[in-house]
């Protein structure tokens, strides 16, 4: 590592020769070339580049707003068949008929056991009003409802096959009802043509109701963290899933619960099916109109603070550097000059964060070890290390001038020019007319220079090379009209429009 005085002897050997040419051709001083030849070497001609390394050690995690809502999209409707019944109010004659669905029965007498009694309503029933036998004798209404009962191949249009049964409360009636799933939410058709003999009261009318499939939807939401626990609550008892890992969306942790519910001993006997679709759990009823009851809720991770460990490295460089961490978005700087120790650079770090509204931070010689305040509440951040370079040299302890901060990633490179004047510009006030950033040359730049020395911001040589003093100094201007208000805005240092027109109404 190369301090100050052994660069001076650097100077003063390999390149006295390049100096004597310098001091006599262009009458320059001593420190003009040390300075040219400071800005022309690589960074690390000096000194390992300091660095500032961060480690996250501790997640954070208990962010309680994860969710898994359940909602029943679709209610269950049980299922209520469509009923007709008919009351054989008096005898009904000879030649009178009624229309139950699509059967129609017509009433007729027998002489002697003929015509027969038909009861297949395919193609129409035939109903007798006397026994049938030799006697001829007449039938009660109850016996005329017995016969009515058995009557076969009913149907209706709107509801399929019928059912046809005896009343519990009367002799007298019969009870036409759908005989499979009600498909239709319509009443049994009935066309009376017996002048009143066979009825249906509207209170022994029931309209079919077509049963509906419950279905549930469990969404899963929120922030979801590894050891966030989902429980789904179902007739045959709890089943858990805990977040791992591996979950890195919702639609994977609905994926899972349903893996979990499958598997359970009891899902083959439930009443319902699940699936899952984008995050969410479907629950449908196997058996349309067959309702169940389910249920869910979160059980959130244990809180935990995140923490970071920010360790420097290679910090024992006679340069002066500034040491940044920058806590959501607040910046806390120490600056080492001359030789400091690891644990100096972690002591002058952690007492700049002291006062971190977001963070509590401890050292321990080696590194500094920050926690967010508030457990689940995550913090971001970053780290710099800057090497500063002031109008009197190198800092190395204290030196005085104006500084200027320039990230150690980068190498500084000067173009040769004549020395000891400054280099003169065809460009008059006025006249920058292009987009000027670093590492463009012309005489434009040797003019934006002139310009930025003129206004004290800009301290280094006139060599029409667009370096990182220009930039530096273009950053400064910048800030200071309020073009920019920090060096981390996008376009910092470069001339654009704005900052154009600003250098052409100087």
């Amino acid at each position: 590592m190369l301090n100050y005085l052994q660069l001076i002897k650097i100077i003063n050997s390999p390149f006295i020769i390049m100096k004597k040419i310098l001091l006599g051709f262009f009458k320059v001083s001593a420190f003009t070339v040390l300075a040219l030849l400071f800005i022309a070497l690589p960074k690390n001609a000096f000194a390992s580049d300091p660095t500032l390394g961060s480690n996250q050690t501790i997640a954070n995690a208990g962010v309680n707003d994860q969710t898994d809502t359940t909602i029943t999209t679709v209610s269950n409707i049980a299922q209520v068949k469509a009923t007709r019944t008919l009351t054989v109010s008096t005898l009904p004659v000879t030649t009178n008929t009624f229309t139950i669905g699509t059967c129609v029965v017509t009433f007729a007498t027998t002489t002697g056991g003929s015509p027969a009694e038909d009861t297949d309503c395919n193609g129409g029933a035939r109903i007798l009003t006397t026994t049938g036998t030799s006697a001829d004798i007449a039938r009660t209404r109850a016996q005329i409802a017995t016969a009515l009962i058995s009557m076969t191949n009913a149907t209706s249009t709107d509801h399929g096959n019928l059912s046809i049964t005896s009343s519990t409360t009367d002799s007298t009636s019969v009870v036409f009802m759908t005989a499979g799933t009600e498909i239709a939410a319509t009443s049994i058709a009935f066309s009376d043509g017996t002048s009143g003999k066979i009825t249906s009261p509207s209170y022994a009318n029931i309209t079919g109701v077509v049963p509906v499939a419950q279905i549930n939807t469990v969404s899963v939401g929120g922030s979801v963290e590894p050891g966030d626990i989902y429980t789904i609550n179902v007739p045959a008892g709890v089943v858990t899933y805990t977040v791992t890992t591996n979950d890195t969306s919702s639609s994977t942790i609905a994926t899972a619960i349903n893996a979990a519910l499958q598997a359970t001993s009891t899902y083959a006997a439930a009443a319902y099916t699940t699936s899952a679709n984008f995050g969410t759990v479907v629950f449908t009823a196997k058996t349309a109109g067959t309702g169940f009851t389910q249920s869910s809720g979160t059980t959130n991770v244990a809180a935990a603070s995140q923490t970071v460990v920010f360790t420097p490295a290679n910090t024992g460089s006679n340069l002066t550097h500034t040491y940044t961490v920058t806590i959501n978005g607040h910046a806390h700087t120490y600056t080492s000059i001359g030789f400091n120790t690891i644990a100096q650079v972690v002591s002058g770090l952690n007492s700049a964060l002291a006062n971190d509204a977001d963070v509590t931070c401890s050292q321990d010689g080696t590194a500094v070890t920050c926690s967010a305040k508030v457990a689940a509440t995550a913090f971001t951040y970053s780290t710099s290390v800057n090497l500063v370079v002031s109008n009197g040299g190198v800092s190395s302890g204290g030196g005085g001038g104006n500084r200027r901060s320039y990230n150690t990633n980068t190498t500084y490179t000067i173009t040769p020019v004549s020395l000891g004047a400054t280099v003169s510009s065809s460009v008059s006030s006025g006249q920058f007319t292009r987009l000027l950033r670093q590492g463009i040359k012309g005489a434009d730049v040797t003019a934006l220079q002139n310009a930025l020395t003129k206004a004290g911001l800009y301290t280094g040589p006139i060599t029409g090379y667009f370096g990182a003093l220009t930039k530096a100094a273009v950053i400064a201007y910048q800030i200071k009209l309020g073009i920019i208000v920090n060096a981390s805005v996008a376009g910092a240092g470069t001339v654009g429009p704005i900052t154009r027109a600003k250098l052409n109404t100087q």
